[in-house]
């Protein structure tokens, strides 16, 4: 499958973006069925969450964009439900920052908190696991964008205890 992750990569540097993404997309979905037949969670989730960005990409092109967000949703949605925080923090991070992301341009405040919470969870316990300092901010970093993302739809909610709280937890 290196073919997609070249194909995904020559439309990120503008070169024939939306053949480029579609052959992509093309090239993912038979190697979601595969890693789903064969039971590889984390190389299915981690295609999963490439095809997502696939979509994302396309509709952030304008390209028949509510319905490539739809799909890039539902896409995600099934990545970040595989991946437990607990067994595979880096890909939950990984794809719970997108999906969040999603969901706050959405304006879909109930579904990023859900999201950040186990996204926050993951990051947590990746810090717990690693030993090295150096590590430890590695995970803290990937996570600030998530962090922020919580703390934006508890203010859209109105739940400023809840916000001050993460902004406090997030040093």
């Amino acid at each position: 499958f290196p073919v997609t992750i070249c194909q995904f990569t020559l439309s990120q540097l503008g070169i024939a973006p939306e053949a480029n993404l579609r052959q992509a997309i093309d090239s993912y979905k038979p190697a979601v069925q595969i890693r789903e037949d064969a039971g590889l969670t984390r190389d299915l989730a981690s295609t999963l969450t490439n095809l997502g960005n696939a979509y994302l990409t396309l509709s952030q092109l304008g390209i028949a964009p509510e319905a490539n967000l739809g799909k890039a949703v539902a896409v995600y949605e099934t990545a970040f439900s595989t991946f437990e925080p607990q067994i595979f923090p880096v890909e939950c991070i990984k794809t719970g920052r997108s999906l969040s992301q999603v969901y706050s341009t959405q304006k879909a405040w109930q579904d990023a908190i859900q999201v950040c919470n186990r996204t926050i969870a993951a990051a947590q316990n990746l810090r717990q696991r690693t030993e090295s300092e150096r590590e430890r901010q590695k995970a803290l970093e990937d996570a600030m964008s998530v962090y922020a993302t919580a703390i934006e739809a508890h203010i859209a909610l109105g739940d400023y205890p809840a916000a001050i709280s993460l902004a406090e937890s997030s040093r």
